[in-house]
């Protein structure tokens, strides 16, 4: 894909749309922080291929099953609410392994690391 034919979506403010329950947000460019703490019904996020993200808060998102983020800025990730969480997806991360607990993820089923640096 040529880098001058991508859409770039820097910031995104999903505080009214609290009924989303999937949301993809691959390859847009956003830029800092994503918050989807209002997103309470939110089951499943893709926000891959995003270098410039560096914070995501999933706080509120106790429903989630469904996480991928690989190839992003974050550094690191607080996945203590998300006790639904089957899939976990954080391939090309620069997240330390031992920086990371699941220990509150006991449906996790696919805990993905791929291509960790």
């Amino acid at each position: 894909m040529n880098d001058s034919n991508r859409n770039e979506i820097k910031s995104l403010d999903l505080s009214n749309n609290n009924e989303i329950t999937y949301l993809s947000l691959n390859l847009i460019g956003i830029e800092g922080a994503l918050n989807t703490s209002n997103l309470e019904n939110l089951i499943g996020l893709t926000a891959s291929f995003n270098p410039n993200l560096t914070s995501l808060d999933l706080s509120n998102n106790t429903n989630l099953s469904w996480l991928s983020i690989g190839f992003s800025g974050l550094n690191s990730i607080d996945l203590s609410n998300l006790t639904e969480l089957e899939y976990l997806s954080l391939r090309g991360m620069s997240i330390n392994f031992t920086d990371i607990d699941v220990s509150n993820n006991n449906k996790l089923v696919v805990f993905d690391t791929a291509y960790w640096y």
